[in-house]
């Protein structure tokens, strides 16, 4: 059997599993690390859209971003990395980004809630370190 009807019958599926991983985790950890640059830019633009929730959000979201990203590159704790960055593209969606429309809108943030409900469902893939390590559906 070629490599390429092996690719087509999907038995390399995890090279692409690996290749989203690593693509939208290294993403999320740049967005997180633009945010801790400027901590109080981040902290003031969402005291302008949540309130006095604003500081607290702004460390919560730029820390998820960062951990929750680097998760994603290594392959540990996937699920809940996912989880909780799906609920953070979801709130950017419905309440930051909705009112200007798909294109030029919410279109990257919808794709990062995709991206995140996969590895939810999907978990890390072959190449991670919950396999390495043996663990079954490590958190």
């Amino acid at each position: 059997m070629s490599w390429i009807t092996e690719v087509i019958e999907g038995k390399h599926a995890h090279i692409g599993v690996l290749a989203l991983r690593l693509v939208v985790g290294l993403a999320f950890v740049l967005h997180g690390i633009g945010k801790w640059s400027n901590i109080a830019g981040t902290s003031h633009f969402f005291t302008s859209l949540f309130g006095g929730l604003g500081p607290v959000l702004a460390y919560y979201v730029a820390t998820v971003e960062v951990l929750g990203g680097l998760a994603l590159i290594v392959g540990l704790g996937t699920r809940i990395a996912g989880l909780l960055m799906a609920v953070n593209m979801a709130v950017v969606v419905l309440y930051v980004k909705w009112s200007k429309g798909f294109v030029g809108g919410f279109e990257l943030e919808l794709t990062f809630l995709a991206a995140s409900l996969f590895f939810i469902f999907h978990g890390p893939g072959k190449y991670s370190l919950e396999k390495v390590f043996k663990l079954k559906h490590a958190f």
